[in-house]
């Protein structure tokens, strides 16, 4: 008998949570911290030995602040280039614990850790900066506004990002997504009636607190003045909220969405794609700004995942075991280009100015925003997995328990 869409919810939320939250709860002091591996002959790295190892940058100009990139969970970062030509190893630091996904702000990359401990290092050199514990397993943190905003199982732990040391912490108990917007923390919490929450990014505590209805999915973001959470593929529709208030904007969401929808926002618009029958959505909710739609193919197991902004959006399709990604006009939806891909896609598009990086079963493909043309590959060996970012022409990935910084050379 096919699942309900509640157990599904409920699983997708689980998932939610274990994926930011792995592994062990210890509180490791971190006082072995391992130094950067020298790389100069990597046996592991996405290139050939005989390869150049890459210089450091002179700088790290560019960022990538937060899980999705922005509040909107774009995946794009329209402020970097990105790699596009082959990269190789530049360094690595083993750190023992599982890692969450990295981000980078100020020239500076920090990670959560499943031993709960928040970790800081120099984004050129791989040079270990400090690590805090928060109490239990770390998440993905949330740099803004020279504040680092950790989550945990539990509770969302606020660091200064240049010491580590503590400033506050807000309890977010059974919490399934999390938001961190420059209005505020928001998140959602509950399993078979939502509600979402709204706190204080300066320790002021709990704001408001909203119930919502059939449909919701766990996920939350922002953009245009309002917090969205998805409600599923029918209609393309989304709860909207009053970040200031927590007034329902607008009319709820309609019943009976049973699938999935990837959504988020850029530039006065919430992109939202149904997989199953091959829509993409785009609702105008800026002032001034239209809304279309579009078929694309069928999203196919694992497929089916939207991100982009600026002048195009991604999409990935593996129906037919023909893995492809699809480019859109963010004006009006019009196919830019289609592009195949060595193996099925198994994570969002990481998108920037200059390059459109694929994750696949087989790798990551990185292909000409332009065009659609491969500019180079690596394969699996190569640890980039799906937890990757962009920033300048760098690339920041964890694989399990080390962080590696890859730069053509």
């Amino acid at each position: 008998m096919p699942r309900s869409r509640r157990a599904l919810l409920a699983s997708l939320g689980a998932a939610a949570v274990a994926g930011c939250l792995t592994g062990d709860t210890g509180t490791a002091t971190g006082t072995n911290e391992p130094t950067p591996t020298d790389t100069s002959t990597p046996t592991d790295g996405p290139t050939p030995t005989d390869t150049p190892t890459p210089e450091p940058p002179e700088r790290v100009e560019s960022s990538w602040p937060a899980p999705g990139h922005d509040s909107g969970l774009s995946n794009y970062a329209p402020d970097a280039t990105g790699p596009t030509e082959q990269v190789a190893e530049l360094w690595r630091v083993e750190t023992g614990p599982t890692l969450s996904a990295p981000v980078v702000a100020d020239g500076t990359l920090y990670v959560g850790g499943a031993d709960g401990n928040a970790r800081a290092f120099d984004a050129r050199t791989g040079e270990k900066q400090w690590t805090q514990s928060v109490g239990s397993a770390a998440g993905a943190p949330w740099a803004l506004d020279g504040r680092l905003h950790v989550p945990t199982e539990e509770a969302v732990v606020t660091l200064d990002p240049a010491d580590g040391s503590e400033s506050w912490r807000v309890e977010t108990t059974a919490r399934q997504a999390l938001l961190v917007a420059d209005h505020g923390l928001y998140w959602l919490s509950g399993q078979s009636t939502p509600t979402a929450v709204a706190a204080g990014r300066d320790g002021s505590g709990e704001r408001w607190r909203t119930d919502l209805d059939d449909p919701w999915e766990p996920r939350l973001f922002t953009g245009s003045g309002s917090v969205f959470v998805p409600s599923g593929t029918h209609d393309s529709r989304f709860w909207t909220l009053d970040p200031a208030s927590g007034d329902i904007v607008g009319d709820h969401p309609r019943r009976g969405n049973d699938f999935p929808a990837e959504q988020f926002h850029r530039d006065g618009r919430v992109y939202a794609a149904d997989a199953f029958f091959g829509t993409i959505r785009a609702t105008g909710v800026g002032d001034g700004v239209d809304g279309w739609s579009a078929g694309v193919p069928p999203g196919g197991r694992d497929a089916g995942l939207l991100s982009g902004g600026g002048e195009r959006a991604y999409y990935t399709s593996a129906i037919d075991d023909k893995p492809n990604v699809v480019a859109l006009s963010t004006a009006d939806g019009a196919t830019e280009w289609t592009a195949n891909v060595n193996g099925s896609p198994v994570g969002r598009v990481v998108a920037a100015d200059g390059v459109a990086l694929v994750p696949t079963k087989e790798g990551v493909d990185a292909l000409d925003p332009d065009s659609g043309d491969e500019l180079w590959r690596v394969s699996a060996d190569a640890a980039l997995g799906t937890d990757f970012v962009v920033v300048d022409d760098l690339l920041y990935a964890t694989d399990g328990r080390t962080v590696r910084a890859y730069r053509p050379p």
